[in-house]
């Protein structure tokens, strides 16, 4: 329902419905946010050379704040003993990627950016390893199994 005199939308038991922000599932704003994961891969690949972003640096995803002023860019680091020193020497250079992503896209304002450990990977990663430790213990029950099975029978596997 709409209500003429206030302007709002309410549900039908009367409670006022926020508008939808026209802003959070934009064309623009995915727009945006791949523009920029480009951009800052080709800064951290050929442009930068900071000693404290040591080993392999990807941007995983960038997400842009619904006002486009700032970027929040996920990255992950291998391996794990950088991490720290890879995201802080990141945020330290952060200013200088700034202004060598400015260069690089054809933006009016460019968002600000503060780089973030992308913490997503690694929990894939170990569900990816449970269920492979998993397939692999089932497998070697189920051949033992079958060589119980054999060795009553009298016949032989190995052969």
């Amino acid at each position: 329902m709409y209500c003429p005199t206030t302007a709002r939308r309410y549900s039908l038991a009367g409670k006022f419905i926020e508008p939808f922000h026209w802003l959070e599932m934009s064309y623009r704003k995915k727009q945006i946010e791949s523009t920029l994961q480009r951009a800052i891969c080709q800064v951290l690949a050929r442009r930068l050379s900071d000693p404290r972003v040591v080993g392999m640096v990807s941007v995983t995803h960038v997400d842009v704040s619904p006002d486009r002023r700032n970027a929040f860019v996920y990255v992950s680091v291998l391996p794990d003993k950088y991490e720290k020193r890879s995201l802080g020497g990141l945020n330290g250079a952060a200013g200088h990627i700034y202004s060598l992503v400015c260069k690089h896209v054809a933006m009016r304002m460019v968002p600000r950016l503060e780089f973030r450990l992308d913490k997503s990977l690694k929990k894939q990663e170990n569900v990816y390893d449970a269920i492979r430790r998993g397939i692999d213990q089932d497998n070697t029950q189920r051949l033992a199994r079958e060589q119980v099975e054999h060795a009553e029978a009298g016949t032989d596997l190995n052969v």
